[in-house]
């Protein structure tokens, strides 16, 4: 292959990349504040998966989010009400799950009884944790709801594992959603 040919397959690439769905991804699990030193790692890997996933989608802590709105003079008051907006104006939501982070467990026993919200949700959890009986209710309806759960175990937070997990499935929801169009064109629904 000469010069030329190469620049043009390098510029097709570029081409059908910025093609691709941007998602609005919301990054749930243990935040900055929490005392723990498992929650603190889970928090960094918050950090790492959200500096990831922006480098091609718009990836937010709704955390951060609910503070800016707050700083505009927003209406926040009712926090449940705001986050459970977001997650319905986003395209996918991410949730680490670890057994000390009780925030966490109350936004998913929050969310997860929504059907709109529950099919947007990736929930990766602690599995080397007993999983209380209820919590385990609200893993089963997400999965029942054509929302994803995967478990992962502290070896995982600190290994690239998790973050490459996360990273093919927000791969394949792109896929899927660049293929939608297509499907539809098709009649194939």
């Amino acid at each position: 292959m000469n010069k030329n040919e190469i620049d043009a397959i390098k510029s097709m690439i570029e081409k059908y990349v910025e093609s691709r769905p941007k998602l609005t991804i919301l990054i749930m699990g243990p935040g900055k504040d929490n005392k723990d030193d498992y929650a603190q790692k889970c928090y960094k890997k918050r950090c790492q998966i959200r500096d990831f996933l922006a480098e091609r989608h718009n990836a937010l802590f709704p955390e951060v989010v609910c503070e800016e709105a707050k700083n505009k003079g927003d209406d926040v008051s009712n926090t449940t009400a705001f986050e459970k907006n977001l997650i319905e104006q986003s395209h996918q939501v991410i949730i680490l799950l670890i057994p000390r982070a009780e925030g966490v467990k109350s936004e998913v026993d929050t969310f997860s009884i929504y059907p709109e919200c529950a099919k947007k949700m990736h929930l990766y959890y602690d599995y080397s944790h007993n999983i209380p009986w209820h919590l385990q209710n609200h893993i089963d309806f997400i999965e029942g709801n054509s929302g994803k759960t995967e478990e992962f175990c502290e070896d995982d937070i600190e290994s690239c594992l998790l973050l490459t997990k996360i990273g093919l499935k927000i791969d394949q929801v792109v896929s899927a959603m660049s293929m939608w169009a297509y499907k539809k064109y098709q009649g194939i629904e």
